[in-house]
């Protein structure tokens, strides 16, 4: 009886002993779990913080790029300010009068170098034409029918 309660005694503590590692087991595998749980949400929170930082560094890229534009804009409208004022300058007479003196050595004609023209002979010249040319009421009508008939003529 003795040694059955010697084998007794071991069975018990074997199965003491395999309840412990059991135990164990399961504790170290609830460790690694754990530790997988916590280097994975590492890696989340990481992946977060590398979009928002990608996403603050397009956001200053591009207000980099609209400062840019703006200055550009500003620039382009003072050189436009500064030609509108030069094209003013430019529609003066009196400017016109003055660089045409120094750059082309413009001179104000003498007596003996001025014509002078009549101008009725100019409109009589012109009603003339007129004239021969037929009714002036038609003229649109007769400019239409050439345009149409011109067209007509490409089709046959």
């Amino acid at each position: 009886m003795l040694v059955a309660k010697k084998e007794n005694r071991l069975l018990k503590n074997e199965n003491r002993i395999n309840r412990i590692e059991k135990r164990e087991i399961r504790k170290s595998k609830k460790i690694v779990l754990m530790k997988v749980k916590v280097i994975m949400f590492s890696f989340l929170i990481l992946a977060i913080a590398l979009v928002v930082l990608l996403r603050y560094a397009h956001i200053t890229k591009m207000r980099y790029d609209i400062t840019m534009l703006d200055k550009r804009i500003e620039k382009l409208n003072n050189q436009k300010q500064h030609l509108i004022i030069e094209l003013e300058k430019i529609k003066e007479s009196k400017w016109i009068e003055k660089e045409a003196k120094q750059r082309l050595g413009l001179k104000y004609p003498t007596n003996d170098q001025t014509v002078y023209l009549t101008v009725e002979d100019l409109f009589n010249d012109e009603t003339d034409v007129a004239e021969d040319k037929g009714d002036n009421n038609y003229i649109f009508l007769n400019a239409f029918r050439n345009v149409v008939n011109k067209m007509f003529g490409y089709f046959q």
